[in-house]
């Protein structure tokens, strides 16, 4: 499934937990594999248009100096416009992306659902439509802990069951009430599932349901 920049600002929104999630850009060299060079973050910058109700983000891709390389977005249309300080530059734009891969990630610091897309290309006035590449949750419920995996490029969500790793011991000792038993974790592997598509307690249930089948 494609997505334009309008769908990736309302993907699993709300989150499976109930909150707005954050969409970052993330930065790294195309050698960055092989060299260790750090992935760089980048939070956007809203530039509210008072005259509609378009508005812009804008991504600082490179701050050298006096020089500052912006990505400016209109997540409506998904129409872009690069720019070094504040004037129009494709050409130190294009050099960029030629040396460095871009894609987004959508997190929620609560819950940390956590998914990014595929690499983005750009048409010479366009940021095409994309692809989601992985998505990982985990949540913990009566001391088990539910991880999914997915992998949407092989078409699979990998489902980890097991007694909660960080467990409260104390809790149940002051409670005077025997710890969870220890099980071998439940692995489980299924096509791909969008975390768009359940609901927190939808999510519960099926999580519930396949360990108690498994």
């Amino acid at each position: 499934m494609l997505f334009t920049l309008n769908d990736l600002l309302h993907y699993n929104r709300p989150c499976v937990c109930g909150r707005t999630p954050h969409l970052s850009l993330n930065v790294s060299g195309k050698h960055a594999i092989t060299t260790d060079e750090p992935i760089n973050e980048i939070f956007p910058y809203v530039i509210p248009n008072h005259t509609s109700t378009k508005h812009f983000m804008r991504y600082d891709l490179r701050t050298r100096y006096n020089k500052r390389l912006s990505l400016i977005l209109d997540h409506l249309t998904n129409e872009y416009k690069p720019t070094t300080n504040n004037e129009v530059d494709y050409l130190s734009f294009n050099t960029f992306l030629s040396q460095h891969v871009l894609y987004f990630r959508i997190h929620c610091h609560i819950c940390k659902a956590n998914s990014h897309t595929d690499d983005l290309t750009f048409s010479p006035t366009h940021l095409l439509p994309t692809e989601m590449f992985n998505e990982q949750y985990s949540i913990v419920h009566n001391d088990i802990q539910y991880e999914i995996d997915t992998a949407f490029k092989a078409n699979q969500t990998n489902i980890k069951i097991q007694r909660d790793p960080g467990i409260d011991q104390d809790k149940y000792e002051a409670l005077n009430k025997p710890i969870p038993p220890y099980f071998t974790p439940i692995e489980i592997a299924l096509p791909a599932i969008g975390l768009y598509q359940l609901k927190r307690n939808d999510l519960l249930s099926k999580l519930k349901m396949l360990h108690n089948f498994t």
